[in-house]
């Protein structure tokens, strides 16, 4: 080795020289043996061969290609979860600089975005098409080109998006991603998200968009789950109005529907016994556009996605994650109706031997409620054995300000209520843990659709009860009672009274049951053959329609009596004692209904035998609701409020006893009406009409004078109406500060005697003929401060006979002329 020499290799130009003498001497080689003429022939279709397999190359990666996009589109299809991708081909910032910070909006959604808002917006979003601009901006600008306010723009953009039907819809094989086209095709396979799409396109309109990152109660969620981490999704806040919204586009703009676990049976449908067990489903997602996800109030977004940063929940009092996971599982309609769960506010129940309750309140109109109940057979561990059927352990009780879902279990277990409306819409769902030891339930006697006490289809029906001592759904009364029930026909009826036990026969509870008719009076005569528990069945029939029409169930009563007849032992124990006593203070002491009903109810439950305490306390009941009601009706001056208790105390066994209230609540709902009446000729208006009186640059000193009153009366300080642009401002005002809505809305309790007179004082040297000749609205603007001032102040004198009333009388009919000039 150390006499060896390193043989050294050529260099690079030599090196390149031999490679090419070697490769043409292989050439020559391999035509050495073919014929003169037909080395060129086979050199091309060797080239040939070549371009052909390229080709073909090329032919099977784009067609591998295409079934790929394919695969991803009809896996984005079946992405039945309502989750956004969790990686994305298009990145942007979730937040951009200089944007408003996050503040709980001032304004409700139903104040802020109006019917009008889309009906342009909806129109021009459907007439783009998605090929027919190559970039975001230049789709944006062809979307928004004719709107003009943010509110139009923000919507547009929302139903265009809305519209592509995104997942169902086909794609060119090859598209610039860049483009809107492009953006989609990538939406569909599951590559970008709606909230980064959305967020790209109101940036592109100079809308202030944040991608909000959270969880969020999708269709993979069940109700009770503890675990919400595998919850993970997007969603938008779109600053408009000047206020930050919510927007999420996902959930608006698609749907997931016959998505089942598998995990549950359903045992009983509004009173239907069942037993169908679901098999396991992922669902189908369609599209669809739902408003409710479009700028949804924070006060109801809440319940359903919690953003990680605790800001972007945009609520004055955030909650906490804890109690995000614990809230019951509400759907849209349960804010819709206006509903309130009056129970624990809890997702999760726990029965009391077997039984608990569920208590839900009306919103401003009254939507009857049914429900669907699932048993959990997996969590259950075991299957409902064959010879139970849980049919009519859940019982609907209606109250006056609620409906009560009793449940009383007898199988112990994990449970599934739904609540729902008529059309079957889901509004809220419990999950319910039956597992300590239970009482041996019995069925309710039947389990109507209208549950148990007078309803609203009591009134569809015909009748209306007047026993104000029956106005729930469940009679309490012993063996040897007779109890009536009287009822006012509100047209002419026929009338079927019924009466059920589980174990008697119908026949033997015919005697027990009969009703009279006198007048328009419908009274039910009730006793009993033996304790335990019955229901009382209401029915009537139209008589004008004929024999032919069906009976309708109006009303149900469950009638319970002591189901172990108790003998009287001649004493009480201590704790029987004090009892007893409470129910007797607060029957003659307390004014509050409820507490009466309390200590009513721990009397029954303790079984004590009645010397006429229940009597007693069912009447204090009946006389403290009507006269609440009253107080109620007379404090929140509203008519509608005010002329249904009018009518509930003149037709009550109480109306002695709570006259004066009648009295006063008849002169304040007189009062009321006249008010409207008062601001029919200003509402009556056309905007026009009215836009035209802030048109003067210089007004008639009359009509300035008459908006100048007006304002007074309205609320506003008179230093601050000195100037014209001041009520030019006013006049300009939209949503709750327009002057025609405080108009319709007025009240004369706000308005001092001071102010009245002064405002009278304007107005007093002009009359109504002249006005309406200057200005119709001006008109109808004087003769509604005439009317209210003079409402106000005829209690004082100024209007009382005087010279002063008797011009300003006059002048409002036209009959003097007027003393000054215009």
């Amino acid at each position: 080795m150390g006499n060896a020499v390193k043989k050294t290799g050529p260099l690079p130009e030599e090196g390149k020289k031999e490679d090419e003498e070697e490769e043409k001497n292989g050439e020559q080689g391999e035509d050495e043996n073919i014929p003169n003429g037909l080395s060129d022939t086979i050199k091309k279709d060797e080239g040939k061969r070549r371009f052909r397999n390229v080709i073909n190359m090329t032919r099977i990666a784009g067609r591998m290609l295409k079934e790929q996009e394919e695969r991803a589109i009809e896996k984005g299809r079946q992405n039945t979860s309502l989750k956004e991708p969790e990686r994305e081909e298009i990145v942007i910032p979730d937040s951009m600089y200089m944007y408003p910070p996050a503040r709980p909006p001032k304004k409700k959604k139903k104040d802020l975005f109006h019917e009008s808002d889309c009906i342009l917006a909806d129109a021009v979003a459907m007439q783009v098409d998605a090929e027919s601009a190559n970039s975001i901006d230049e789709l944006v600008r062809s979307i928004t080109v004719k709107l003009k306010t943010d509110m139009q723009k923000l919507r547009a953009l929302f139903m265009w998006l809305g519209v592509q039907r995104i997942r169902q819809r086909t794609y060119p094989t090859t598209v610039e991603p860049t483009t809107p086209i492009g953006h989609l095709k990538r939406m569909a396979m599951g590559r970008v998200s709606y909230a980064v799409m959305f967020a790209l396109l109101c940036r592109s309109a100079k809308l202030p968009c944040v991608i909000i990152r959270g969880i969020a109660k999708s269709a993979s969620y069940e109700v009770g789950d503890k675990n919400v981490e595998e919850l993970r999704n997007m969603w938008n806040a779109v600053y408009v109005s000047g206020e930050w919204r919510f927007v999420f586009p996902l959930w608006a703009l698609s749907a997931v529907v016959g998505k089942t676990t598998g995990d549950w049976t359903l045992v009983e449908s509004k009173g239907d016994p069942l037993r169908e067990r679901q098999d396991e489903s992922t669902g189908e997602n369609v599209s669809q556009v739902d408003d409710y996800y479009f700028l949804i109030d924070p006060e109801e977004f809440c319940y359903t996605c919690l953003p990680d940063e605790e800001r972007w929940q945009l609520l004055k009092e955030p909650i906490s994650k804890k109690k995000f996971i614990r809230v019951p599982y509400l759907w849209p309609p349960y804010f819709q109706y206006g509903l309130h769960i009056s129970t624990k506010f809890d997702s999760i129940i726990k029965t009391v031997k077997g039984k608990c309750n569920i208590a839900i309140k009306p919103g401003p109109q009254f939507i009857p409620l049914s429900y669907e109940l699932f048993y959990n057979h997996k969590e259950s561990d075991r299957d409902i054995s064959d010879d139970i059927q849980l049919e009519r352990y859940v019982a609907i009780m209606n109250e006056a300000d609620k409906t009560n879902f009793v449940l009383r279990l007898p199988v112990d277990g994990v449970y599934k209520l739904e609540v729902v409306d008529e059309a079957k819409d889901w509004i809220c769902f419990f999950k319910i843990f039956c597992d300590e030891d239970i009482e041996p339930w019995d069925p309710f006697p039947i389990n109507s659709t209208i549950g148990f006490g007078p309803c609203k289809e009591t009134e569809n029906a015909g009748l209306r009860v007047e026993t104000l001592a029956y106005r729930n759904g469940i009679i309490n009364m012993t063996k040897k009672q007779h109890i009536q029930i009287k009822f006012t026909m509100l047209r002419n009826l026929q009338i079927r009274t019924e009466l059920v036990h589980n174990t008697i026969s119908p026949t033997e509870l015919a005697d027990h049951i009969s009703n009279k008719v006198l007048d328009n009076q419908v009274t039910i005569h009730l006793t009993v053959p033996q304790n335990g528990e019955y229901a009382l069945q209401v029915f009537t029939r139209d008589k004008e329609r004929g024999s032919n029409e069906e009976f309708r169930n109006a009303c149900n009563y469950l009638v319970e009596t002591d189901v172990k007849p108790r003998k009287d032992k001649g004493w009480e124990n201590a704790r029987e004692k004090l009892i007893r006593q409470r129910l007797d203070d607060s029957t003659s002491k307390s004014r509050n209904p409820k507490e009466i009903k309390e200590a009513l109810q721990k009397f029954n439950d303790l079984e004590l035998i009645n010397h006429g305490e229940v009597d007693r306390a069912q009447r204090r009941i009946g006389y403290l609701d009507v006269k609440n009601k009253m107080r109620d009706g007379i404090n929140r001056r509203n008519t509608v409020v005010l002329e249904k208790a009018l009518r509930e105390a003149k037709e009550s066994e109480y109306r002695d006893k709570v006259e004066n209230m009648i009295q006063d609540g008849e002169a304040l709902l007189k009062h009321l009406q006249q008010l409207k009446t008062f601001a029919h000729d200003v509402l009556t208006l056309q905007r026009t009409t009215v836009s035209e009186i802030h048109r003067y640059n210089i007004p008639k000193q009359s009509i300035y004078d008459v908006m100048k009153a007006t304002f007074l009366v309205l609320g506003e300080r008179e230093e601050t109406l000195n100037e014209w642009e001041t009520i030019q401002d006013l006049l300009r005002k939209t949503g709750r500060e327009n002057v025609l809505r405080k108009i319709g809305e007025y009240d004369t309790i706000y308005l001092e005697t001071e102010t009245a007179q002064r405002a009278a004082d304007i107005i007093s040297q002009y009359d109504k003929s002249n006005l309406v000749e200057a200005s119709a609205a001006a008109g109808a603007f004087y003769v509604w401060v005439y009317n209210i001032t003079k409402e106000v102040l005829k209690w004082t004198g100024y209007y009382d006979g005087g010279e002063q009333k008797q011009n300003q009388e006059k002048l409002l009919n036209g009959s003097i002329s007027q003393p000054r000039t215009y």
